[in-house]
């Protein structure tokens, strides 16, 4: 009998073409995937400056705007395959522009895995955490929940390139190079 029951069931569920709604608040707002790679920003186009304050990793305090100079503001997570696959880049390129500031931002991440992450994979600049992506899209550094996502911040602290997906030594390099030249 219960057999009849959850038969009967399924075919009215198939019948009725699995016709249940789900309410729009459990699903993902639709966004286009961006493009990958490297977009520079000419001065004249670049929007204001960004600022934002937040928690480090290691539980300090930190505002961006007591940052001098160029910066390279690296979205980035523990779970992300490419944000592995590029952090090599940023250790070379720290050693390499002692006048560019790195700096982390830790996306949808557990704070124990990003720290386990950082022990694994080496670093020495500053992560601020971002658990719910609130900085990062707050400062129009993310174009979508993507990871990882690389921003580089001129002297005034507007973005001047983008490096959507992982970075490579080569785009680094010109974005860089251009930047401390101007």
């Amino acid at each position: 009998m219960a057999k009849r029951i959850v038969l009967g069931l399924a075919l009215v569920v198939l019948i009725s073409g699995c016709s249940f709604s789900i309410p729009e608040g459990y699903r993902p707002k639709p966004s286009p995937m961006p493009t990958a790679g490297a977009t520079q920003i000419a001065p004249k186009d670049r929007s204001k400056a960004i600022d934002f304050s937040g928690e480090t990793l290691a539980g300090k305090n930190f505002q961006l705007n007591n940052v001098q100079g160029p910066i390279v503001l690296n979205a980035w997570a523990s779970w992300c395959t490419e944000c592995k696959d590029e952090w090599p880049v940023f250790v070379a390129a720290q050693e390499k522009y002692k006048d560019v500031t790195f700096v982390g931002l830790n996306e949808a991440d557990d704070k124990n895995s990003a720290l386990e992450f950082i022990a694994k994979f080496g670093d020495g600049w500053t992560h601020v955490f971002d658990p719910n992506q609130t900085i990062a899209t707050a400062n129009r550094i993310l174009p979508g929940p993507y990871l990882p996502v690389t921003v580089v911040l001129d002297k005034q602290h507007r973005i001047a390139a983008r490096i959507v997906g992982g970075a490579s030594e080569a785009e680094l390099t010109v974005i860089l190079n251009t930047l401390t030249a101007e």
